[in-house]
């Protein structure tokens, strides 16, 4: 995750803000990872997870990155990862895993 907004959200920029949370709740644990970088088109929302999913083709890198965290957060930990972001106003990404499986 940090790595893509280094490369996407904060590209053509000096500096930029990634803010990243972890709390215990009940049943699981809720990581929360913001930045306040360019954002994402709600076009690409639906496919940013997909293997090879390249939003910017001038970008370094196959497209693996956000494949490759939600194949571990959803298949390895049994848990969920959602993506909100518009653009100009940055992006969030909620990852929540059941507290078992740490």
């Amino acid at each position: 995750l940090i790595t893509n907004a280094f490369k996407h959200g904060f590209k053509g920029r000096d500096q930029g803000c990634i803010n990243i949370t972890v709390q215990e709740k009940e049943e699981v644990i809720e990581i929360l990872f913001t930045d306040d970088g360019r954002g994402i088109e709600a076009g690409y929302l639906d496919y940013v997870f997909n293997p090879f999913g390249r939003l910017d083709t001038i970008a370094k890198g196959v497209g693996l990155g956000l494949y490759i965290v939600h194949t571990a957060v959803v298949n390895g930990l049994n848990g969920s990862v959602n993506c909100n972001s518009s653009l100009g106003h940055g992006t969030r990404f909620e990852i929540k895993v059941p507290k078992e499986n740490f």
